[in-house]
């Protein structure tokens, strides 16, 4: 950066370290640094940048109106992350033409995790499973976000022992986590309403990250805990 100082993916890359180390407000100045900077052609990538700093701290509005900006311009993963903010908002139908749009342009784990959640809140559950499916088979066993809404979709349909087995898979760390701000631990398939609760509970801290990367952890698993 110091050697090219209008990099701006440098300057991106350090907004996602400052957030991830707990710093927002440090995110949230690079990230306005960013749009400041770029000539008026390319402002909507800096938007895009910020949209999704803003959408994995849960600030879904104001991530809402940066991704405009970036979905407007054609910038490649607006699309997916306005469609999630939009979930995380209610406006599944909006969301779900934006996840489908996004689909269209390619697959990754985190877009499918995102339109099997979406699938999985409007009773779709073969299709939220099928989606989840393709997700862990790119991810790996680490894909706890798309294990999670598996869970919840096998569950949904009826199959507590699936729902255990892949509450199971999700690494012990991260269920930790999920109990503790669930307020209640899941021990057995035998209390599948336990394990919705401790899922459900870790979704909703993730707020708007569903992507698995350890770097993010800090991001939502520090969220609500006091010092």
């Amino acid at each position: 950066l110091k050697c090219v100082p209008g990099f701006w993916k440098a300057r991106a890359a350090l907004a996602e370290i400052a957030l991830c180390r707990g710093k927002a407000a440090a995110a949230a100045r690079l990230t306005a640094e960013i749009i400041a900077a770029l000539p008026d052609r390319a402002k909507p990538w800096g938007h895009a940048c910020r949209g999704k700093i803003l959408l994995w701290s849960g600030e879904y509005e104001k991530a809402l109106e940066s991704l405009e900006f970036g979905v407007s311009a054609g910038v490649p993963y607006s699309l997916r992350h306005r469609g999630a903010a939009r979930l995380l908002t209610g406006r599944l139908d909006e969301a779900a033409s934006d996840l489908e749009a996004a689909a269209s342009q390619g697959v990754d784990a985190e877009g499918l995790t995102w339109r099997g959640e979406l699938r999985r809140l409007r009773g779709d559950l073969k299709g939220a499973i099928e989606d989840l499916n393709a997700a862990i088979r790119m991810d790996g066993a680490n894909s706890f976000w798309a294990l999670a809404n598996r869970a919840l979709a096998r569950g949904a349909a009826g199959d507590a022992a699936a729902m255990w087995a892949d509450f199971m898979t999700i690494r012990r760390d991260v269920l930790d986590r999920f109990e503790k701000e669930a307020g209640r631990k899941a021990a057995s398939p035998a209390d599948p309403d336990a394990v919705r609760a401790v899922l459900e509970a870790g979704l909703k801290l993730a707020r708007g990250v569903r992507v698995s990367n350890e770097y993010l952890f800090p991001v939502w698993m520090s969220h609500g805990l006091r010092d």
